[in-house]
């Protein structure tokens, strides 16, 4: 999993790349943040991305 930190509202996420679920060439895909729901990235991808929130524990 990779780290982001958000353009739009600036706070930190994780992503990870979802490969070969279908076979297409590799396309330009979005990074949505899981706070505010915006296309953070775009990244060449053979699949898609998930990403999540990172919890921060006291």
């Amino acid at each position: 999993m990779e780290k982001m930190i958000c353009p739009h509202c600036g706070k930190k996420f994780r992503y990870e790349e979802i490969k070969n679920i279908v076979s297409h060439t590799g396309k330009e895909m979005a990074i949505v943040c899981p706070y505010c729901d915006l296309i953070a990235d775009r990244k060449v991808s053979h699949g898609y991305f998930v990403s999540t929130k990172i919890i921060e524990q006291n």
